[in-house]
């Protein structure tokens, strides 16, 4: 398990299994957001034992699965709600930890700058620089909502 800071309340990390969740833990984690749907490879654990697992530890566990490159409105303000709403710090995962970085990265347009949020997501080794005009758009529409 490779865990990468984004922001001082989410990190990011690829496909966890049970036996990470003592040291996610460990490492002071309140909450863990599953982008990845069961089954979308034969080597994944599923959601439900992962939910069971973090059960016992007392780290909530929320499962958001999310379709490569198929992220809609409900799905931003979703994980949005999430950020805002529960314990942090979070860890979110998916395959490689690209799905929960760009869910981070367009649910916080509007609150963040382009630049910001590009930084953030690359010193945690995601390129989102090819994002940034659907940052833009969806600022723009946050700031067209709140006037």
């Amino acid at each position: 398990m490779n865990v990468k800071n984004i922001s001082d309340k989410i990190s990011v990390t690829s496909q966890i299994s049970c036996d990470d969740i003592k040291q996610i833990k460990r490492q002071g984690f309140k909450t863990i957001i599953c982008n990845r749907p069961d089954a979308e490879s034969s080597d994944q654990t599923d959601a439900e034992e992962l939910a069971k697992a973090a059960d016992e530890l007392d780290i909530e566990f929320i499962y958001m699965p999310i379709t490569p490159n198929n992220f809609s409105e409900q799905d931003i303000s979703d994980f949005g709600a999430a950020l805002n709403n529960t314990e942090h710090p979070i860890l979110a995962y998916c395959r490689t930890g690209t799905r929960s970085t760009t869910l981070w990265a367009l649910s916080q347009a509007g609150v963040r700058s382009t630049e910001d949020i590009i930084i953030k997501a690359a010193n945690a080794g995601y390129d989102l620089s090819p994002l940034s005009p659907r940052l833009e758009q969806l600022a723009s529409n946050n700031v067209s909502k709140s006037s």
